[in-house]
């Protein structure tokens, strides 16, 4: 049994419909394009941060000279570029080892971890609060990854993996481990990397000889501090993407059971507020 209104109501039904879904669709796609934009909008942060752009002011109000800037390789930078353990890990133990896996997005994911009570390997490769990890093997898309391990949980890394060991007096763990994720970083990486039956591999030989701008500390700080801030709004924005996508899908199903209770237009001042919001997530974004 269905509900069966008059012809005339139900052409009158079938073409609110229309146009209420004709505005979600649109709607969906502008903020599908936000959302898919994400990734290049950091990409734009990040080489604004390090061709000096983003601190060009700063400069100016510090008395710093737009020369104070040098290139230094990862190997000058860095007192020794360590692989991990070679041993296997298992299901549970004393502390965490962290795997290629567990490098996403600059940061590392507790999720899906794997341990160890291995002492001796325990004492050889416990990380410190700051500690900066590349994965040296992944699929040719992924090598390269690189996130700052913050002290969560102890832990030490797997073989995939290279701590860079870093001078704190040269440059900033912050500064370094979004540089190592930057396009030009990426670009590097899939020049020099050698590739095998399904995944590539840079040694620390390669990696050492990456150059990267280093600005004085000061204003490594102060890129740091910007490049938080404003990946922060882009992730709040993100988020903000994200709920108002899924909630044009709860909105369609909103409007036909509304449609087949007969009371579809009865109340436009909703439809038209929820639409606003969708609007003002676009305008945000």
């Amino acid at each position: 049994m269905i509900p069966l209104p008059p012809f005339s109501e139900q052409q009158r039904i079938v073409e609110r419909i229309e146009e209420l879904f004709a505005k979600l669709d649109e709607a969906k796609e502008r903020l599908q394009e936000v959302a898919d934009s994400f990734a290049v909008r950091k990409a734009a942060i990040l080489h604004k941060a390090f061709t000096g752009e983003l601190t060009k002011q700063w400069r100016r109000e510090n008395g710093m000279s737009d020369e104070s800037w040098e290139e230094k390789t990862i190997g000058e930078i860095c007192s020794s570029l360590k692989y991990g353990t070679s041993k296997k890990s298992s299901d549970d133990g004393e502390v965490v080892v962290l795997r290629m896996g567990n490098l996403q997005n600059g940061e590392i994911d507790w999720s899906n971890l794997a341990y160890t009570s291995d002492e001796e390997d325990i004492k050889k490769y416990l990380l410190k609060s700051g500690d900066v990890l590349f994965n040296r093997t992944n699929s040719p898309e992924l090598v390269g990854k690189t996130s700052i391990y913050r002290g969560e949980m102890p832990a030490i890394y797997a073989g995939y993996l290279i701590k860079l060991d870093y001078e704190k007096n040269i440059v900033v763990g912050d500064y370094l481990n979004y540089y190592l994720n930057s396009s030009k970083a990426k670009e590097y990486y899939m020049q020099v990397k050698t590739d095998g039956v399904s995944q590539s591999n840079i040694n620390a030989k390669k990696i050492g000889e990456f150059e990267i701008p280093l600005p004085t500390l000061p204003e490594q700080h102060e890129i740091v501090r910007l490049i938080d801030d404003l990946l922060a709004r882009e992730r709040s924005v993100q988020q903000a993407t994200e709920q108002a996508l899924a909630s044009i899908d709860l909105m369609k199903k909103s409007i036909l059971a509304r449609a087949f209770r007969g009371e579809l237009g009865t109340n436009k001042a909703s439809e038209a507020s929820a639409l606003e919001l969708l609007k003002q997530v676009l305008a945000e974004g």
